[in-house]
């Protein structure tokens, strides 16, 4: 006689009721809330180190953009010129 395996049944919706009540439960779910916070919180600085980034490399290419103006342009618009130290 061939023995059958049962494939994995889910969770009733009152068996996962009661293990996220249970301490387990709770210590596992707290767990997975504070490791998306944390994916959350690393998401959130690369993004604004990215942006900075790019702030900064816009400013520098403006700089260098108004740097090779003619110097009577610059002066007009009241740039200080490069050479002046």
């Amino acid at each position: 006689m061939a023995t059958t395996t049962v494939p994995f049944s889910p969770l009733s919706l009152q068996q996962r009721a009661d293990i996220a009540a249970s301490p387990a439960g709770v210590r596992r779910a707290t767990a997975l809330a504070m490791a998306v916070r944390i994916v959350e919180v690393l998401a959130l600085f690369i993004v604004t180190r990215l942006e900075s980034l790019d702030d900064a490399l816009e400013r520098r290419r403006n700089a260098r953009a108004l740097e090779a103006l003619p110097m009577d342009l610059r002066k007009d618009l009241g740039w200080p010129s490069g050479d002046m130290r």
